[in-house]
């Protein structure tokens, strides 16, 4: 029998975390992933309709092909008061099939310099990284994406959570 470690969101200062065990029936349906689920395409659904009629300030989602809820166009609008005031930074936003038990990918598509941007784009923030116990990343498993965050918290990460992503 495996085991697998789910987090769950809590204060700052504490982390929540329950041991579950993996069963082969488990394993079956990670490998069944590959195929969109009906719960990703309708959390992806619900979420992007969500940021259509309530935006999140500094940041505007569209689709990239209207046929395809997995892969979305994001274009953030550099906050006030940072270095990237004015700026206009677009990026690209990936969902896995089994979206929302694994986190989406986001890659800037504009040139931006920053120490959680890679040289190619790509993002790297605690909330992105997948809910595993990896010690030597010097994040709690909190700090890491879980199921019940949205693409609305990512924006806010990277926004708000913010001034240390922008200044």
């Amino acid at each position: 029998m495996f085991w697998t470690l789910l987090s769950f969101p809590s204060s700052c200062s504490y982390c929540w975390v329950a041991r579950l065990p993996v069963t082969n029936s488990d394993l079956r349906l990670r490998s069944m992933a590959q195929q969109p689920t009906s719960s990703a395409l309708r959390a992806l659904g619900l979420e992007f309709k969500s940021l259509q009629e309530e935006p999140v300030e500094g940041f505007r989602v569209k689709l990239v092909n209207d046929d395809n809820l997995f892969e979305w166009e994001v274009a953030i609008f550099g906050p006030p008061d940072t270095l990237y005031e004015g700026g206009y930074f677009k990026a690209h936003m990936k969902f896995p099939p089994d979206y929302p038990y694994s986190p989406p990918t986001v890659r800037f598509l504009t040139k931006v310099w920053h120490p959680n941007v890679y040289e190619n784009g790509d993002l790297c923030i605690s909330i992105l990284h997948p809910p595993i116990d990896d010690p030597q990343s010097g994040e709690l498993p909190c700090e890491r994406w879980n199921p019940t965050q949205n693409v609305r918290q990512v924006s806010a990460s990277a926004l708000l959570g913010g001034q240390e992503f922008f200044t």
